[in-house]
């Protein structure tokens, strides 16, 4: 697996990214109810947040900490929609669109 960026770069992603990156592909055709295969990779990064940029990894409470974390940022697209994953450890979670 490889990771894509928006002006044509292509890199070999880490294994633990290509599982994350799996996860969320079949999480969205799950949802969406749609084959995997028309989950197109639009963009995968590895990237350092502060954990609080995080939320959409948290279920119901919000973190006070002042703490950094390694992640996964993933951008999917089906049928023209974009939708964005992030990953941290062997968790992937789908992060609501502005306006959810």
């Amino acid at each position: 697996m490889f990771k894509f960026t928006p002006g044509g770069t292509v890199t070999p992603l880490p294994f633990s990214t290509q599982s994350l990156l799996e996860q969320a592909r079949q999480d969205l055709a799950d949802r969406l109810d749609v084959a995997v295969e028309r989950v197109e990779v639009v963009e995968v990064n590895q990237t350092e947040l502060a954990l609080q940029d995080w939320q959409c990894l948290m279920d119901s409470f919000a973190v006070e900490l002042p703490a950094v974390v390694m992640g996964v940022e993933i951008w999917l697209r089906v049928d023209g929609s974009l939708y964005r994953y992030v990953g941290h450890g062997r968790q992937v979670r789908l992060c609501p669109q502005s306006g959810e």
